[in-house]
């Protein structure tokens, strides 16, 4: 029964630790992520080492079913548009990343091989980190699409890359050849699998009509792949890029099924960024610590300027190209997975290697979650609306009013009802409302946004006259953009004429606006001033 209590546990606590990220203005999974460090091994041991072995499996299942949902982002006729710097940047950042950190393993170990799978391992990247931030903000355009093929391309080497080397590890000099063989066969049978497969699915979903049929065939056919991989031990990963990948370009359907499977997909999501929380090793971090500063400095610094140079001599401009080398620092899953694999040769030097990558995993993960998002907002592919709106949600919102009300009313006793004809609008308005000048910036704007916690926002004069409202919906279509910032002003954004209150109208009236209008917030006006504001959610909890 420990698996169900835990697993409720983590998905309660999801909701305030990803709110918690969003008030600091970051991305939702970084506050899954925290809260399994907190839940873990290392600080509260809710979510303890035993309990992470036996979900092994689940995590598994997650990385490849996120990366399955990365292959779906893959569309062949886009793919054209940007393979260049791509290839580019992959070549770059791959050559500078396998010289130096194979460097730093052979200064560590003293052993080609070892340095060499050390540095492969280094090359991984954090798809399923990207994918979720990008999904998370609704980031959509060319330079979301180049990331994410990047990190298709760059982690498909690296898995085909260590699979030839770790029986040289594993195995020794004992018929090498062979394993060696036998990897390449896995890895290339992976591939023709979720090949197959994908066109499978892509044939039911054709015929399939029923929205629940169409979830469950999804769901099925990929659990039957990766089912199907894991007791062949070959490669869930590749299975699924290539699984998703095909059902992009084949289902005529995709788009459908991938909107049915929205909650399953933020399940999965909680539940993986949670047990990688867990599974960070806070211990390692401090007994590596020289070798950790050594590994990030040189990993970070050749991911970024090698992709940097690759990408602007495969053709990005160069803000595009800075911003695409930001966005590919994280590391996570696969990098995990392998040093554990290496790890268990059981050899003291591999050990290290294997210490520092896990260590290291801590860093990378949360400061390439948040320059990932700070790319994106740089390129103009989040938009202000999206960044605002989420950090309008309350923490914790749990009218426990209104449920102790109904609770009593269903259990028989009667409650004071409230006499909605006495009230008036001064008795559930907010007053002394944050308000904007008309020579306020955007910068101004998006900050007074984040503090006044509404859907919109009063314009005053110089002696304080009510002049009309910005509305957070008109930002919708707004990219954070240099030049906005500087020529955009409230005046720009003003709307007059908007419906408005006093304070001695009636809350009836005020629900009467509000059902004929479509605003969350009508501003308090007396004597062409405004005094306060009042939202439809203070009429709904108090009424």
């Amino acid at each position: 029964m420990e698996i169900f209590f835990k697993t409720g546990i983590i998905l309660v606590l999801s909701i305030p630790f990803g709110h918690l990220a969003i008030r600091f203005k970051l991305p939702r999974i970084l506050g899954y992520i925290t809260g399994g460090v907190i839940l873990g091994p290392y600080v509260f041991n809710l979510i303890d080492k035993n309990f992470l072995k036996s979900v092994e499996p689940f995590y598994v299942f997650s990385l490849s079913y996120i990366l399955f949902l990365l292959g779906t982002k893959l569309k062949i006729k886009k793919i054209g548009e940007f393979i260049r710097p791509i290839l580019f940047a992959f070549l770059f950042q791959g050559i500078l990343s396998l010289i130096f950190i194979f460097l730093l393993g052979f200064f560590i170990t003293k052993n080609f091989l070892f340095s060499l799978i050390f540095s492969v391992i280094a090359l991984a990247k954090a798809p399923a980190t990207a994918l979720a931030v990008i999904d998370e903000y609704e980031a959509e355009g060319d330079f979301s699409r180049s990331v994410l093929f990047f990190m298709v391309i760059n982690d498909l080497v690296v898995i085909l890359l260590f699979s030839l080397l770790f029986p040289l590890i594993k195995y020794g000099n004992n018929d090498i050849l062979n394993q060696i063989y036998l990897s390449f066969l896995k890895f290339i049978s992976s591939g023709l699998l979720g090949i197959i497969f994908g066109f499978i699915l892509s044939y039911l979903e054709a015929r399939t009509e029923s929205d629940i049929n169409l979830t469950f065939s999804a769901i099925g056919i990929v659990l039957f792949l990766f089912g199907l991989l894991e007791y062949f031990e070959m490669s869930p990963y590749i299975g699924a890029i290539f699984l998703g990948f095909v059902v992009s370009n084949a289902s005529i359907k995709h788009k459908k099924v991938l909107k049915n499977l929205e909650f399953f997909d933020n399940l999965v999501y909680v539940m993986f960024f949670f047990l990688a929380g867990a599974g960070m090793h806070l211990d390692l971090l401090i007994f590596m610590l020289p070798f950790v500063i050594m590994y990030v400095i040189i990993r970070g610094l050749s991911v970024y300027f090698g992709s940097y140079f690759g990408a602007l001599k495969g053709g990005f401009e160069h803000e595009e190209a800075k911003n695409f080398s930001l966005s590919l620092l994280a590391q996570a899953g696969l990098a995990i997975g392998f040093a554990l694999l290496i790890g268990t040769s059981g050899t003291e030097t591999i050990v290290k290697l294997k210490n520092t990558i896990l260590a290291s995993v801590i860093i990378f993960e949360t400061v390439g979650v948040i320059l990932l998002r700070k790319a994106l907002l740089a390129v103009g592919e989040i938009k202000i609306f999206h960044v605002i709106e989420r950090e309008l949600e309350p923490i914790f919102d749990l009218h426990l009013d209104k449920i102790i009300k109904e609770f009593l009313e269903e259990i028989g006793i009667k409650t004071k009802k409230v006499n909605v004809k006495e009230l008036k609008v001064k008795h559930l308005m907010m007053k002394v409302p944050l308000t904007l000048k008309p020579s306020d910036n955007l910068d101004k704007i998006i900050e007074s946004f984040e503090r006044a916690r509404c859907n919109f926002l009063p314009v005053v004069d110089e002696e304080g006259r009510y002049l009309g409202s910005i509305i957070l919906y008109d930002l919708e279509e707004l990219s954070i953009d240099k030049t906005l910032k500087k020529l955009l002003v409230a005046q720009d954004l003003i709307r007059v004429g908007l419906p408005s209150l006093e304070p001695e109208d009636s809350i009836e009236k005020a629900r009467e606006i509000f059902r004929e209008k479509n605003f969350d917030s009508l501003p308090v006006i007396e004597n062409e001033k405004i005094v306060g504001i009042l939202s439809r959610r203070d009429i709904i909890r108090f009424v």
